[in-house]
């Protein structure tokens, strides 16, 4: 992404995402100059805006670098999003949330994949974000015919790039449709988030006799993993690890008060290979050892 020259040029050189066929508007550098003069005019603005669809053949770009943040709303059709290594599948009513300098791919899974998207930027754009940053960078709310036309809206745009006083109003409805897009997330991306989290919570409890990887749970989630870590803690109180590790030394107490498999069984059956180590992992977090807890428990 670089900045043209000549002033009557788009700011971003380059259409994002390389469009087939469809009405886009992009922001003139002198557009660009104006706003940032503006106290208004520069808190928010619409950097780019359009519709991407594809109607023949299922075509891939490759990743982009985002100058700006970027809403895409998928209102037909099937596709991916790739984004910090993850592959998320993308359909109807799934609202993609990404942050300035995201490398990002969205490829087009099915014939008919359409999707609006608006390019937002200025010098409150970063707080805006912020609110609406913890459902990223994926979720579903349905399709919702008001905020669909809010993101063509933006298009219309082109046709007046000279009038400084409609991207100040452009600016305004940005406002207006991102506290509508801060309710919708809100509302549908808690659910969303929490029926996610109670499916990770799932697999650790059935997963008590192997060694799970924090990135293998973040991925089942779609998550990344410190984005995963912080939910997680947030609604268990407790981080993914100290969960699992509470569990296996709960498991650990009831094998060992209600059988007489010796601790190297009990260590093997919570998937520790070494006895010892289970031994002080035990200790560390019941604060005695196996064969002691036993033996207090049994009266002994």
């Amino acid at each position: 992404m670089t900045l043209s020259v000549d002033t009557e040029q788009p700011v971003i050189e380059q259409q994002y995402p390389p469009l087939w066929g469809s009405r886009t508007f992009r922001l003139s550098r002198q557009m660009l100059d104006q706003l940032l003069q503006d106290p208004i005019g520069r808190e928010l603005y619409p950097l780019s805006a359009g519709s991407d669809s594809n109607s023949k053949h299922p075509r891939s770009r490759g990743p982009l670098q985002l100058p700006s943040m970027m809403i895409a709303y998928c209102v037909s059709g099937a596709g991916r999003l790739e984004y910090e290594g993850q592959r998320l599948p993308i359909a109807a009513g799934d609202l993609v949330l990404l942050d300035k300098d995201s490398k990002v791919n969205l490829v087009p899974l099915e014939q008919g994949w359409t999707y609006h998207f608006v390019l937002v930027d200025g010098t409150c754009a970063a707080l805006y974000f912020s609110r609406l940053a913890g459902y990223s960078p994926l979720v579903s709310i349905g399709i919702q015919p008001t905020l669909i036309e809010e993101m063509k809206a933006f298009v219309a745009l082109r046709e007046e790039s000279h009038r400084l006083d409609l991207f100040v109003r452009a600016g305004c409805r940005l406002k207006y449709f991102l506290a509508t897009l801060f309710v919708e997330v809100a509302s549908r991306g808690s659910e969303y988030l929490n029926d996610k989290l109670d499916q990770s919570r799932d697999v650790i409890k059935k997963s008590l006799s192997t060694q799970l990887q924090l990135e293998d749970l973040a991925k089942a989630c779609g998550f990344s993993k410190s984005y995963y870590i912080r939910r997680f803690k947030e609604r268990f109180a407790q981080s993914p690890i100290q969960y699992f590790l509470h569990l296996k030394m709960q498991k650990a107490c009831d094998l060992l008060e209600s059988t007489d498999y010796d601790i190297q069984d009990v260590a093997g059956f919570l998937g520790y290979k070494d006895a010892y180590y289970f031994s002080r992992i035990f200790k560390q977090t019941i604060g005695t050892a196996p064969q002691k807890y036993r033996q207090r428990f049994r009266g002994e």
